[in-house]
Formats: structure tokens, C-alpha cells, sequence
């Protein structure tokens, strides 16, 4: 732990540009280590501004605000609002800023509206990673998104309270960008960096099949590097798996976490064993080398569902079996 530990270069760094304002995106792992630099940043200079945004945040904001060295918490989507919080830190006042706390001088918290999530993707401008071209050879691994949201509530995800954020009417909570507009990213940054490897962070890649049907030969064709995706039993077949494997996706990531159909139902999986069996047995035969997700500790898991999960793995085998004890995360039903 003491050799990753990167606080000394963290602050080293604040120290060189001393920024006006310190944004983090935190998850509930990486809350105390977010807080912990934000007291020492603001020790070295009092007047900056934090900005604190995330999973965790989003899930718990009323506790966030009262830390005396968070200044900015932001619950959900933080595009628009992360402006209007850059323009309040520069001029003050008292207006509420939409899916945000503030404090004021007299110490009082301002809430805003949470408002309902961005629907058009293409109104947004592409991932900006420039801020890391110094520190991360981007084109090895680039990230990015095709969609946001997740059509499933599982009790132990942020998305089981994420999608319920909003207070107005908010549209849908699965939204896509167009192809065009994904594959328009894609082309910048091939020039940019070099691609070598795309990764997929969606939820759910495969949700959509019109989608991928007009986006799949496209990438081969306009893009042409490797890439990975994450997937669901109930959103892969043998025809998405012909055509991810055919447009040179290489590796699929799929949630299990727990093979007994009637806990699934518990913590609000709704796909059936079958429908796991099914998807890897069309994965491995189209040589997409599917690694799965199983979680370990689920409260009230019957034993036996590991005896079936090893059966499952033995018989389909993955790739990869990537193991996790659950967490229990603020926010989730869980």
C-alpha cells in the first residue's frame, strides 16, 4: 500500500499549480484518501476551492457538504453544473446551482434542483483527455463511452439509486450517442494517439441491436483497432456475438455474481441461469474470450450456488474468472 501511495506526488503537484479549484471524482473507495488531500490543499492555500463529484457523492451529498473542506458536492450528472460551480467560485452568491450543495459564508447549505439527465449524448463534447497526455500513454488503452445509464437496478450498483436522482421529469435513463458522433471521437483520437486497443465502459454495450448493427462495421471499417466491451446474459446471442467478434472485439466482460435463480431475484438480477449458460456457450464459439464477474460474501447466497456457478465455468469455460467480495455501498438497496 505505502509504495502506490501517491499523496506526496499528488500534493507535490498542487503545490507547483496552485490551482484555483480541485475537483474530485470519487467512489466510495477513494472518499477518505479525496478528503485527506482536499484538508491538505486547502492548508497550503485557504482560498482554493473543491469540487467533489461521483458515485459516492451522489449517493450520500447531505453527508459530503458538512465536511468543512468540501466547498462543492455534485449529485448526478455534472456537465452543466460543473460550469455554473466554476462562475459561483469566481463571484459568489446564493443562487441554487442544479444537482448541487454548496456552503455560503454564514454556513448554510444551498441546494439545487436535481435535474433530470442529459438525453441528447451528441449535445456534449467528446472525452478531453489532454489533461493526462503527460502522465498516460492514451492510445494503448483509451476509454470512453458509447452510452450512460443501465437498463437493470441491481441491489449491491450505484445505478439501483442512480436512476431514481432526478426531481423533474427526466426521460430516459439509458441513452446512446449516434453512431456518427461516437465514431466522429473515435476518428480524433485515432489521430491523435495512435489507437491500439479501445476499451467500452458502458454498462451494457450490447443494449441496443439496431446500434450495433449499424455501428459494428463501421468501427472495423473507419476504425479498425481491437476493443472490449461489457455485456448482460440477457443482451448477447449468437448474432451480436458474430458481430463483435467480426469487427475485432477481442474480449467481453459479463456480470454473473451468482448462479441460483431465485436469490437473483433478491438483489434484483433478472436474467435466469439459462440465460448466462446461453451467452457464454455463443461467446466462446465465436472466439470472443468472455471473462465473467462473481461476487463472493452476498448475504443470504445459498451454498450451493457456487456448486452451480463451478459447473457453469467448467462445462463454458471463461476466459477469466474475476473474483469480488460485496461491498456494501451507501445509496443501494443492498
Amino acid at each position: 500500500g505505502r509504495f502506490f501511495d501517491d499523496t506526496a506526488d499528488v500534493m507535490a503537484a498542487i503545490k507547483e499549480q496552485k490551482p484555483d479549484v480541485l475537483a474530485f471524482s470519487v467512489l466510495t473507495s477513494t472518499y477518505q484518501w479525496s478528503l485527506l488531500i482536499a484538508r491538505k490543499a486547502k492548508e497550503l492555500y485557504p482560498n482554493i476551492k473543491t469540487v467533489f463529484g461521483g458515485v459516492h457523492i451522489s449517493a450520500v451529498p447531505e453527508l459530503v457538504i458538512e465536511n468543512p473542506e468540501v466547498d462543492y458536492a455534485i449529485a448526478g450528472e455534472g456537465e452543466v453544473c460543473f460550469l455554473q460551480i466554476l462562475e459561483h467560485a469566481a463571484k459568489g452568491g446564493t443562487e441554487p446551482i442544479p444537482n448541487t450543495r454548496y456552503k455560503t459564508a454564514d454556513g448554510r447549505v444551498i441546494r439545487g434542483l436535481q435535474a433530470g439527465f442529459t438525453q441528447n449524448l451528441d449535445e456534449l463534447p467528446h472525452f478531453d483527455k489532454e489533461l493526462w497526455e503527460e502522465h498516460v500513454r492514451i492510445g494503448d488503452l483509451y476509454l470512453t463511452m458509447a452510452t450512460r445509464g443501465c437498463p437493470f437496478t441491481c441491489s449491491f450498483c450505484f445505478n439501483n439509486f442512480f436512476h431514481r436522482l432526478p426531481e423533474e421529469r427526466s426521460g430516459k435513463y439509458v441513452r446512446t450517442r449516434s453512431v456518427d458522433h461516437m465514431l466522429e471521437e473515435l476518428r480524433l483520437a485515432k489521430k491523435r494517439y495512435n489507437l491500439k486497443y479501445v476499451d467500452f465502459q458502458d454498462d451494457v454495450f450490447t443494449v441496443s441491436k439496431p446500434w450495433m448493427k449499424e455501428f459494428l462495421p463501421r468501427y472495423k471499417k473507419e476504425i479498425g483497432v481491437p476493443f472490449q466491451v461489457l455485456t448482460h446474459p440477457r443482451y448477447m446471442d449468437t448474432e451480436v456475438a458474430g458481430w463483435l467478434k467480426e469487427a475485432g472485439c477481442n474480449w467481453v466482460q459479463m456480470g454473473v455474481q451468482s448462479m441460483s435463480d431465485d436469490y437473483k431475484k433478491q438483489i434484483q438480477r433478472y436474467e435466469k441461469g439459462d440465460h448466462v449458460v446461453r451467452a457464454l456457450e455463443v461467446m466462446n464459439k465465436a472466439g470472443l474470450s468472455p471473462k465473467v464477474d462473481h461476487m463472493f460474501g452476498l448475504p443470504g447466497e445459498p451454498m450451493e450456488a457456487q456448486e452451480i456457478a463451478r459447473e457453469v465455468y467448467a462445462e463454458q469455460s471463461p476466459r477469466r474468472i474475476q473474483t469480488f467480495w460485496t461491498c456494501y455501498l451507501p445509496g443501494t438497496d443492498m
